[in-house]
């Protein structure tokens, strides 16, 4: 890719971080259905976890999933979800046993976004885009057939999606953030930014090399959810050092809306990458518990 610059990189968007679910626990009749299409392209996904009061705290999720003749009968409000505009299919968290404790009570469905009683009403952002959405659902059916696992079993399903999640938000550290910092720094006088922007990318290149590391684990079937929240802290700490830098170099730039480099859009951006897949605090509390074995309280 990189002798080839006018070649484009596939990717399946967020099919990318569903589709291992659909493989580890759906009917073959349904991976026949979902994965040759989504794999040339031709279905869209979005993913429907987090609500308005259950977030970072996904377990505590309220959409109901009511057990009815030949499948589920589903209400809730989803919030933030990417791509639901257009997207094709969702996996979607539902709780199906409301006396159960709350992480073993979850269903995980896939949910086809053109079923009667789905609304999607846009979010608008900071940076004008419309990225993220609101899903409501009201009495939307669901074939028994697109419930993957347990019907109280989802909750595995979802901390591997999410994994996969974080793995690629991670990724997303083959964007060059630093693009105008690293134009400024051309200019005569800028030893301190040169400097500044050195030590990004150093740290950038290690996360690409965490990446690599966890990709070669799962060709080798390890499967260690806890690990990927090691790359998205990193990235984290990457974006918040990346635009602090920027934005304390380029001065009277950094008030304008459209400027050369662009400083203020790719800025505006960065709320939706610190928060989604789970925020810094939520991650670090997994590597303590899950990688480090310390006690939850």
């Amino acid at each position: 890719f990189g002798k080839r610059p006018a070649l484009v990189r596939p990717s399946l968007g967020i099919a990318e971080w569903i589709l291992p679910s659909v493989i580890r626990a759906g009917s073959p009749a349904l991976q026949e259905k979902l994965i040759p299409a989504t794999q040339r392209g031709e279905l869209a996904w979005c993913q429907l976890f987090s609500e308005p009061g259950a977030g970072s705290d996904l377990a505590a999720l309220a959409t109901r999933a009511t057990k009815v003749d030949g499948g589920w009968r589903i209400n809730g409000h989803k919030i933030w979800t990417s791509s639901a505009q257009r997207a094709d299919y969702g996996a979607l968290l539902a709780r199906t046993d409301p006396t159960a404790r709350k992480h073993r009570g979850i269903g995980y469905f896939i949910v086809d976004m053109r079923s009667e009683g789905i609304e999607v009403a846009p979010i608008r952002q900071a940076s004008g885009d419309t990225d993220f959405n609101e899903v409501f659902l009201t009495d939307v059916f669901v074939p028994d057939e697109m419930l993957l696992g347990e019907p109280t079993g989802g909750w595995g399903l979802a901390i591997a999606t999410m994994a996969e999640e974080r793995s690629a938000i991670s990724g997303y550290v083959q964007y060059d953030r630093a693009a105008a910092l690293r134009r400024l720094a051309t200019t005569p006088g800028q030893e301190d930014m040169l400097r500044e922007l050195g030590e990004l990318d150093a740290y950038a290149h290690a996360i690409k090399a965490l990446g690599v590391r966890e990709t070669l684990r799962l060709l080798d079937g390890e499967n260690s959810p806890a690990t990927s929240s090691i790359a998205k802290v990193a990235m984290n700490v990457l974006l918040r050092r990346t635009f602090t830098a920027t934005l304390g170099s380029t001065d009277r730039l950094a008030m304008v809306a459209t400027s050369e480099p662009s400083v203020v859009e790719p800025y505006l951006r960065v709320p939706a990458e610190l928060i989604g897949g789970g925020t810094k605090e939520i991650q670090l509390n997994i590597i303590a518990q899950m990688i480090l074995g310390l006690p939850r309280k």
